[in-house]
């Protein structure tokens, strides 16, 4: 039997275990990391089926290392996790527009903070299913 694997990357540990122990429960099998540049060698490896990436994080941003991936030629599905629904993503200097856009682009989905756990579930599914 197939279990999917999941990486989360985000610097909030308590609520990154609590969706974790969901996607647990739910028959998944989940790697949770909370420092940014280890997320984004753990995402550049590959070993997962789909990858929940916040955006807003200190250091290495959730933009950055969807860039990264895609630029590394990465494919994994990306549901991106975030509180301020993309009105402030990127650097402070740059265009929002155009981060919004770019985050858009070359993530797989967006959830918004706080997230309904039935919809998560709902994206999550689909995502492995149409990958």
């Amino acid at each position: 039997m197939f279990v999917a694997k999941i990486l989360i990357i985000d610097d909030d540990a308590e609520l990154c275990e609590e969706i974790a122990e969901i996607l647990t429960d739910e028959g998944y099998e989940t790697t949770v990391i909370n420092d940014p540049r280890r997320g984004r060698e753990a995402g550049e490896a590959g070993n997962y089926d789909l990858l929940l990436l916040d955006l807003k994080m200190p250091g290495t941003n959730g933009e950055e290392i969807l860039k990264a991936l895609r630029g590394r030629g990465v494919r994994k599905p990306v549901l991106v996790v975030s509180g301020n629904s993309l009105k402030s993503v990127g650097p402070e200097s740059a265009d929002t527009d155009d981060s919004r856009r770019t985050v858009l682009d070359l993530a797989d989905g967006l959830v918004g903070k706080p997230f309904d756990i039935p919809q998560l579930l709902a994206r999550i599914k689909t995502l492995l299913d149409d990958h």
